[in-house]
Order: C-alpha cells, then sequence, then structure tokens
C-alpha cells in the first residue's frame, strides 16, 4: 500500500514541498488535474507545449510534450534554490520545468512552439500572485478557452502561434 501511495504525484509534491521546506504546502486541494490533462492529450498536436500550474500533475498525466511551469506562487523557492537547466533557464523544483517568470518568458516560450495548452486551477487563475496580471491578461487577449465539462474547478486556454497554422477547435 505504501509502495502504490509513493508512486502518486500528490504524494511525491508533498514529500518534495516538506524537504525543500514549504510550510504552507500540505496539498489538502484535489482539483481535476487527471481529467484536464486527458482532454489536453486528446486534442494536442505534435509541436504543442503544454504550460502548468502544477507541472509535476501535467508531466504525470500529461502528454510527453514539452512542459513549462507558470505559478508565481512557488517563484520564491525557484529563486531561493536557483535550480538551472544547461540552458540557464530557472527550473521548478518537484517537476524540472523551466518557470515562466515573466511575459517576456512566456512570449518567447509561445514563439517557440506551435502552439500552446495552459492548464491552472481556476482559482490560481484568477488570483494575482500565482498568475500575475500582465500575464492573465495576455492569456485571455490571444488564447481560447477551452471548456471541460469533467474538470469544472480547472481551466484550460489554448493559444496558438500565428494566424498561419490552423487551431484544433474546443471539443
Amino acid at each position: 500500500m505504501l509502495a502504490a501511495l509513493s508512486m502518486t504525484p500528490w504524494f511525491y509534491a508533498s514529500t518534495k514541498a516538506y524537504v525543500v521546506g514549504v510550510p504552507y504546502s500540505t496539498m489538502t486541494r484535489h482539483p481535476n488535474w487527471k481529467a484536464a490533462m486527458r482532454y489536453v492529450r486528446a486534442h494536442a498536436r505534435s509541436g504543442d507545449v503544454v504550460i502548468a500550474s502544477f507541472a509535476l500533475l501535467a508531466r504525470y498525466y500529461g502528454p510527453p510534450l514539452p512542459l513549462y511551469h507558470l505559478n508565481n506562487n512557488m517563484l520564491d523557492i525557484i529563486l531561493r534554490d536557483n535550480l538551472r537547466d544547461g540552458q540557464g533557464r530557472l527550473l521548478e523544483y518537484t517537476s524540472g520545468a523551466p518557470a515562466i517568470t515573466d511575459l517576456a518568458t512566456l512570449r518567447t516560450v509561445l514563439g517557440d512552439h506551435r502552439g500552446a495548452w495552459f492548464v491552472t486551477e481556476k482559482f490560481r487563475f484568477h488570483s494575482p500572485t500565482p498568475t500575475p496580471i500582465e500575464i492573465r491578461e495576455y492569456i485571455e487577449a490571444t488564447c481560447q478557452l477551452w471548456p471541460v465539462a469533467v474538470a469544472p474547478d480547472m481551466i484550460i486556454w489554448y493559444c496558438r502561434r500565428s494566424a498561419t497554422v490552423s487551431s484544433p477547435s474546443p471539443g
């Protein structure tokens, strides 16, 4: 039983948070990440990227696409630990996903990929700390909201790189 529990992303994230000293991370919320990422997996295409507020869950449940982290609640830990990849990008500490810390970085990521799936919990998207206002406004202005009935506490946006790239339509 313990072996099965230790394989879940919730257990891993909670353990990792405890080890690095995150006192406010009890992982008591369990939004519908599995359903949301199943939806992205069904609609994503080659060349897409996933940008998630909980990159570990996106990696665990999601498609095998490039992954980025967008959740500035964790920015203090990311900056404190200063974990970086070979390209010098800041990394989120549980998933190893590069962190998006500002609008310029987000625009670079979008320019480097055919399309982007933004996946987050509603409470994180509508709060200015996890999702900075300028980033939220940019996403709302340039991306298409994909409602997912089986994951009502989640928000999924799809943003395509340019008007010349056809966008899948919400299903």
